[in-house]
């Protein structure tokens, strides 16, 4: 058993490159005057993409960086020359991306950029439209600073229990399980058949703040107040990440990070795929208990295989 203080759990996005451009960028002015530079991302994994908003921004596999890799090819090819980068947001509320575009020339307009793949959209990103407008949008000239896309909400396929003052201790364990038969005949003999073994996690996680867990007190914010989010955030809530893990492919899997405070390296991780019995997967009520009423806050528990 181990203590920890916050865990991550991150989804794979898949995307594929006949599905782009999965970001245009529109600039009124420009080194080539106005024009859109459409920006796809390559095929990764095969046949397909699989990107990861993992919060290690130095990983090509991580979106918003590979987003950024694909958009500075595109404004070279495009010849607007523009160069951008991500972050992540400072503060406690962990997991907020932040675009920059540094300017490709002193008279750069850039009016917004547009998500408008069916792989994903804005709110992947943690932006509340398709369309993000960038705080300021015309370059004073050479040496200024970029602007920035700044999102309101963590970022999708992402889960984190906010805020990341709050020490969440808890239970971290790896056990193993043998599967097979056992045998016996009417002279006591018994046979058995192995047939393998497999790798157990379970992880339980305390004071979990309400918005962190449910929706509808996502939506509140009397509620999204202790964590420091903003109240309305579509990606902030368990069950809500419990309902896009149920959907990815076979051979897919959840990425579990035991302190998102030390994440550095999309490396430091173990995978996980609940099984047949983990009936948490259908229904988030099965994963948590109430703690305390006044703050509202849960402990989640959560089993799977480590894969």
């Amino acid at each position: 058993m181990a203590a920890y203080t916050q865990p991550q759990l991150c989804l794979p996005v898949i995307t594929a490159s006949s599905n782009g451009p999965h970001m245009k960028i529109t600039l009124a002015a420009s080194l080539v005057g106005a024009t859109t530079v459409n920006v796809s991302l390559a095929d990764n994994d095969t046949t397909r993409g699989k990107y990861w908003n993992d919060r290690d921004f130095g990983s090509a596999s991580n979106l918003a960086n590979a987003l950024c890799i694909a958009a500075n090819a595109a404004e070279v090819a495009a010849g607007t020359n523009g160069v951008w980068s991500a972050s992540e947001v400072s503060g406690d509320y962990l997991g907020r991306i932040n675009l920059a575009r540094a300017y490709g020339d002193t008279a750069d307009d850039v009016t917004n950029v547009l998500f408008t793949s069916s792989d994903f959209g804005g709110a992947m990103l943690g932006f509340t439209s398709n369309t993000a407008t960038p705080d300021s949008t015309t370059y004073s000239g050479p040496g200024f600073d970029p602007i920035n896309w700044v999102g309101t909400w963590i970022a999708g396929n992402l889960w984190i229990p906010q805020p990341s003052g709050l020490v969440l201790q808890g239970i971290n364990e790896t056990t193993t399980r043998d599967t097979g038969v056992s045998t016996s005949s009417p002279d006591g003999t018994t046979t058995r058949d192995f047939y393998g073994r497999v790798s157990l996690k379970r992880i339980e996680i305390v004071s979990v703040p309400a918005a962190c867990v449910w929706q509808h007190y996502a939506d509140d914010s009397d509620y999204t107040a202790s964590p420091g989010a903003t109240a309305g955030d579509l990606n902030m809530a368990f069950d809500k990440f419990r309902q896009q893990w149920v959907s990815i492919a076979t051979g897919d899997y959840c990425r579990l990070f035991k302190d998102s405070g030390s994440v550095t390296t999309s490396a430091d991780y173990v995978q996980l795929e609940p099984g047949g019995d983990d009936d948490w997967m259908w229904d988030t009520a099965r994963a948590v208990a109430v703690e305390s009423k006044a703050p509202l806050r849960y402990i989640l528990t959560l089993t799977a295989f480590e894969v």
